[in-house]
């Protein structure tokens, strides 16, 4: 009976510290979980609210009153709610009581974006004309220079970037582009895009400017189908000559640019009379004065745009196929005419006028030369061994823009030796 006494005790001993136990782990869990004192019965920390499709949650932060506060960007209205989650109210709920050092509004900056290009002056360091946030027109040769600010944007080299010119900007600046930026002959948008504690600059809309580069300008001026490109034989020289025709060719010039949004408007000058016709960029078969015979004229066309400017000359020479008359006499004679293998001969030339320009003249033997002749006259000796063609040719300017040429050939037979038996 003592022993069932004692046991019983025992088993009721061992309960009492069991439960004691459990009861110790139990109470520090819930003291932990009401966060460890001093607040009582506060709410347990709330972890980040959820971003929703029409918010985007900024990130959680202590309050100065020991409050947990939420930071949310609303992507209608473009704010930033501040919300404690871990306040009290009347109703014991979580309120909307905001921490007093950390005001919402103004405060809070999202990050944004300006961006304006100008053109560039020669040095690269400035702008030439205003700058815009619209669109920038580009001569070929004329670089665009961008200004850039913004708000709200980490301070670091790499806090914004404009894609194709480049990445690694700062939150301000200006900078002149190379000449690729865009490529000729096309346009492009440039946007700049900046980050910022908050996200970044699309989130209220980047900034944009539009930049067209026009190709280089060229102009095509030609004649209609008269006359010839080639050198006729009788002209002095064709340096400088784009086409030559004679009297009876009626002269009508062409004209085509390379671009008519870059070249809007042309005009071509008669350069001896002043004379002028203004007309589009394209234009065909423009009736223009022939120069008088032996004479030149030259036209210039100048065209322009906001492309730039670019002019091209045109020159005409009227001449008609010249006769022998006003050109050199060339008198020549060969003594004898028939000779033997090895016998000579004598060739003697007289030319006239003397004083004639430019004259010139030569001896050759069967089309090889033989020596330049003297002039007005002279004499050569020459020792045949087979029949042989002898040719003086004479070429003088008779004119501004002619050159005439005379020329007179004598053949000298050779008489084969023969041998008596």
């Amino acid at each position: 009976m003592n022993i069932f006494t004692q046991n019983n005790n025992s088993f009721y001993v061992v309960g009492v510290s069991v439960f004691a136990v459990l009861l110790f782990f139990v109470l520090s869990n819930v003291a932990e979980a009401g966060g460890g004192g001093g607040g009582g019965g506060s709410d347990p920390s709330p972890g980040p609210e959820p971003t929703t499709q029409g918010s985007t949650h900024l990130g959680t932060y202590q309050g100065t009153n020991g409050e947990t506060y939420h930071d949310t960007y609303s992507h209608s209205t473009h704010e930033i709610r501040t919300r404690c989650v871990t306040c009290e109210n009347t109703g014991g709920n979580r309120g909307s009581r905001r921490d007093p050092r950390r005001p919402t509004g103004p405060s809070f900056v999202l990050p944004s974006a300006t961006l304006r290009a100008c053109k560039s002056n020669a040095a690269g360091t400035g702008c030439v004309g205003s700058l815009t946030s619209g669109t920038l027109s580009l001569k070929y040769n004329e670089r665009a220079r961008f200004v850039w600010s913004s708000t709200g944007a980490y301070n670091r080299s790499n806090a914004c970037r404009i894609p194709g010119f480049d990445t690694t900007l700062q939150r301000s600046g200006s900078r002149t582009a190379g000449t690729r930026v865009p490529p000729a002959g096309q346009t492009r948008t440039y946007t700049l895009r900046c980050n910022g504690l908050f996200g970044t600059s699309p989130v209220t809309g980047a900034s944009n400017v539009q930049i067209r580069k026009y190709v280089r300008p060229s102009v095509s001026l030609t004649a209609n189908n008269v006359g010839t490109t080639n050198c006729p034989s009788y002209m002095t020289s064709c340096a400088g000559v784009d086409r030559v025709i004679t009297t009876a060719d009626d002269l009508r010039l062409s004209w085509s640019v390379n671009n008519t949004a870059a070249l809007t408007s042309c005009t071509l000058r008669d350069t001896d009379t002043g004379r002028t016709w203004a007309g589009r960029p394209n234009r065909s078969n423009v009736d223009v004065p022939e120069p008088a015979n032996d004479a030149m004229k030259r036209f210039t066309l100048s065209c322009s745009g906001p492309g730039g400017s670019v002019s091209r000359n045109y020159t005409v020479v009227t001449l008609d196929p010249l006769s022998t008359n006003g050109g050199p006499a060339v008198q020549m004679d060969v003594q004898p005419q028939i000779v033997r293998s090895g016998e000579d001969t004598t060739i003697t030339w007289d030319i006239t006028p003397a004083t004639i320009s430019g004259l010139e003249c030569s001896l050759t033997k069967n089309n090889s030369l033989l020596q330049t002749v003297t002039i007005p006259s002279g004499s050569r000796d020459e020792t045949l061994s087979a029949t042989a063609t002898f040719k003086i040719t004479c070429d003088a300017n008779t004119g501004s823009y002619y050159r005439d040429q005379e020329s007179e050939e004598i053949e000298v037979k050779v008489i084969p030796i023969t041998h008596e038996t």
